[in-house]
């Protein structure tokens, strides 16, 4: 089982103990794509063994290389990689049988693999296959272990064993389990959520009102990036248990109305869990608007500029669409349509799309730009609502994202 560690130089997650008689050992440099925008400097160091095999020692998250991070979310970055399993392929194995693949790096003729551990009871296939699999939609139809890895490629090892264990202790009667959803700028009105982050700002040491406040919007947006995560690992979790689940949206207002009127702590998690009033089922894709507080280059005419955003861009899917909408003289206006995990993301996104066009055309706009590269979930820390992209010019017209496929699991170059 894996231990973490930590020094000046980093924080540490030790895996297997070296061999006695000095095996010769490799570091490898990883670049990892993480929540809230992150992307973190990994060092994996693996020895080799007689046999041709490597044994994973430990993975390094560098200090120097990763300054920018705030600590809580390297110290969670290191209990994640605590629950990976590490393959390191020869280019010519590439039909090896592996645990199920997060991501992968092909560094020269060798493939660096991380994988999960077997809590989650997926089945072991060829690595070929999985990247495959991963790179774009298959022809045949997903199994049930497939479809449940589509929701959450890289779930969240502390949800995954609370599902398993309320499983496993709570009755599950004939209705569904719902699963609670809110949009950010509601989420972040939550007094417990709100609490986490001071607490955690209150515990950095360094001062200066424009570094808090580069740290309030890390760590806020590292939170709506892990609740999302959460809420894709419950879905996971009773998909594969065979347990019926829906997600569903809570009023965050009138919870809290619920929370004072029954003289609750409303800084508690427990009391908005227990008193969640829900407005209604979430359909395949949610529309929220709010007004941009930055300005992006005029236009001449309304334009629209169209990104896709996910809580961890190339390894989990995507969870949101959103427009930038620019009509000269008024204030940018961001439009974005959150996707229901738990329906198909074909599915979602096209309804994310035909919400996104709509409202577009309603609002006069005719030149509309896009990128397919899955941005981060980033959050403004003055309004808690989606930090939307946008380009630094308006010009021509680009291709709209209509059917895309999930981006999941895809290497990180």
């Amino acid at each position: 089982m894996a231990f973490l560690d930590a020094d000046e130089d980093g924080l540490y997650v030790h895996y297997m103990t070296p061999r006695k008689g000095r095996l010769p050992a490799e570091s490898f440099d990883l670049s990892l794509p993480y929540m809230g925008g992150v992307r973190a400097m990994v060092e994996l160091v693996a020895e080799r063994t007689p046999q041709g095999r490597w044994r994973p020692l430990f993975a390094c998250i560098p200090a120097e290389d990763n300054q920018s991070i705030p600590d809580s979310i390297r110290l969670a970055l290191a209990e994640d990689l605590s629950a990976l399993m590490w393959y390191i392929l020869p280019a010519r194995e590439r039909g090896r049988t592996v645990r199920p693949v997060v991501t992968s790096w092909e560094l020269g003729n060798m493939n660096v693999v991380a994988c999960l551990d077997d809590r989650y009871g997926l089945p072991h296939l060829s690595f070929a296959l999985q990247v495959a699999r991963m790179e774009g939609p298959s022809d045949s139809p997903a199994d049930s272990h497939d479809a449940a890895r589509r929701i959450c490629p890289w779930p969240d090892p502390e949800t995954w064993e609370f599902c398993r264990n309320m499983l496993r202790t709570v009755p599950i009667g004939q209705r569904p389990v719902l699963l609670y959803w809110s949009p950010p700028e509601d989420w972040f009105r939550r007094q417990d959520v709100l609490r986490d982050i001071d607490e955690q700002i209150g515990k950095d040491t360094r001062r200066g009102h424009a570094h808090r406040d580069r740290l309030r919007a890390a760590l806020m947006s590292f939170a709506y990036s892990r609740y999302i995560r959460r809420i894709r690992t419950m879905r996971m979790c009773f998909q594969l248990a065979g347990v019926e689940a829906k997600t569903v949206i809570v009023d965050v207002e009138a919870t809290a109305r619920r929370i004072r009127e029954l003289g609750l702590d409303p800084r508690r998690q427990e009391s908005w869990t227990a008193t969640a009033c829900v407005s209604g089922d979430m359909p395949a894709a949610v529309l929220t608007e709010h007004t941009a507080h930055t300005q992006t280059a005029p236009t001449g005419e309304p334009a629209a500029f169209i990104a896709l955003y996910s809580h961890i861009p190339g390894i989990a899917p995507l969870d949101a669409a959103s427009a930038v909408v620019a009509t000269p003289g008024k204030p940018h206006v961001v439009l974005t349509a959150w996707l229901n995990p738990g329906v198909d993301i074909g599915e979602a996104l096209d309804r994310a799309t035909d919400l996104l066009l709509q409202e577009c055309a309603r609002r006069g706009v005719r030149t509309i730009l896009t990128t397919r590269e899955p941005q981060p979930v980033e959050i403004c820390a003055d309004c808690g609502s989606l930090m939307a992209v946008a380009p630094d010019h308006w010009v021509t017209p680009g291709e709209l994202p209509v059917g895309q496929g999930p981006h999941s699991g895809a290497a990180p170059h």
